[in-house]
């Protein structure tokens, strides 16, 4: 029995360290490639484009390029995503875009983002900004109206969402000045990748280790346990109704500010909506929402959109002319992040009215 404690003990020590080995291994290949360590203590991978922002939550950085499997990340002077507008816009149409991480282009590259696209098809008369923010929701959009978006005086702005304020749908603690909201936003960006994207290389840098795939199913089968356990809702939540509106009202109070002459254009939320047919689980990003339900329960979301804008109204606007596009699963790359193709055919869909605009014609 001895022999038998020793050999296990033996083999746990020899198991040890070849996983040290293997972990300084890579950490001295990780080294030698880009320059500087892997493992940085208490930071986290998403500290490469986030910071911590007194108002907002987080941020995002200013002037870093990241390359991600996805793409390139670029970011700009002022903290926003690269779209291609040239540098000097003072003679420009300039047209903020505002809104959460369906504007931002996640899971896409600088140039593929709906943004960028939109740049290219306005031309060089325009400056295209793209404030859109990874878990923004209108109150942070707010926020960003307030003490952002002014300093670029722009002619239009563009507001796109809808996504991250259903989410919020039955949170109890969420609060009319979205509390939760907030707080589930800072997780997301930045507390919760220490271990969705762990800086230790066994867990994050080969998708060859038995490890991290064994660490991956473990993972992906306790958030689905988690959330078996909701039932979820298939019902509106009449209070998230309500602030949702009086936030879209104020952020077109906002846009108007000093410049009387600026348009307001607001977009209504498109999803994936073939991924949530199927399914009545409910997601981790909207946990109180039935899968199944986030199509009807979006279509009447986006129609709270439509009374932001009085009938005759001038420089305001709701297109919801991006609902009437044939929508196909090869449009997005998950359940609402715009693929390449999917973003171009909404960025046509803008263009089209940005030009039509009075501002863009005066």
């Amino acid at each position: 029995m001895q022999n038998k404690f020793v050999i296990v003990c033996v083999n746990i020590c020899v198991f040890l360290f070849l996983l040290a080995g293997l972990e300084l291994l890579g950490q001295t290949a990780y080294f030698l490639k880009k320059g500087h360590p892997l493992y940085q203590g208490k930071t986290f991978i998403n500290d490469q484009l986030y910071e911590r922002h007194p108002f907002l939550g987080v941020r995002i950085k200013k002037n870093v390029v990241i390359d991600k499997k996805e793409g390139k990340i670029t970011t700009t002077d002022i903290g926003t995503r690269w779209t291609g507008a040239p540098a000097d816009d003072r003679d420009l149409i300039r047209v903020a875009v505002v809104g959460g991480s369906s504007t931002f282009g996640s899971m896409v590259s600088d140039a593929d983002s709906w943004a960028a696209l939109l740049q290219g098809l306005l031309g060089d008369q325009y400056a295209v900004i793209n404030y859109g923010n990874p878990g923004y929701s209108t109150a942070e959009s707010i926020i960003q109206m307030a003490l952002l978006v002014p300093e670029k005086n722009p002619d239009i702005v563009l507001f796109y969402g809808g996504w991250n304020d259903i989410a919020n749908y039955h949170v109890q603690e969420l609060g009319p000045d979205y509390y939760a909201q907030g707080i589930k936003q800072i997780e997301t960006n930045m507390e919760n990748e220490r271990f969705k994207n762990s800086e230790w290389l066994w867990f994050q840098a080969s998708e060859r280790i038995f490890l991290v795939r064994l660490a991956r199913i473990i993972r992906s089968n306790l958030d689905k346990a988690n959330h078996a356990r909701l039932s979820g809702f298939d019902t509106p939540d009449p209070f998230v109704d309500r602030i949702y509106l009086r936030n879209l009202q104020t952020l077109k109070l906002l846009a108007l500010g000093k410049n009387t002459d600026t348009d307001m254009i607001f977009v209504p939320q498109v999803l994936n909506y073939k991924s949530f047919r199927f399914n009545k689980t409910p997601r981790p990003w909207s946990p109180f929402i039935k899968d199944n339900a986030m199509p009807e329960l979006l279509d009447r979301f986006n129609k709270i959109m439509n009374d932001v804008c009085q009938a005759g109204e001038p420089h305001c606007a709701v297109i919801n002319d991006v609902l009437a596009v044939h929508w196909e699963s090869g449009d997005f790359k998950d359940d609402g992040h715009f693929s390449p193709e999917g973003g171009l055919k909404f960025a046509q869909v803008l263009a089209e009215r940005v030009k039509s605009l009075q501002g863009a014609s005066s």
